[in-house]
């Protein structure tokens, strides 16, 4: 998921035509509407899974 994410920027960097620009917006707007319905059911973390997931990443 993080490359693809990473992949639609960087496509949208490298195409800064003026032409191209709603499109880009259309399918920003499409994402996030996507995200939001995935995650209406998922619970917000807890402070305290927030800073665990903090030191797991560290340890790495």
């Amino acid at each position: 998921m993080d490359l693809l994410l990473w992949a639609f920027a960087v496509a949208e960097q490298n195409n800064t035509n003026e032409e191209l620009e709603p499109i880009f917006e259309d399918i920003r707007n499409e994402i996030s509407n996507n995200l939001r319905k995935l995650l209406r059911n998922v619970p917000d973390p807890s402070p305290d899974e927030l800073e665990s997931g903090d030191d797991e990443e560290e340890s790495k």
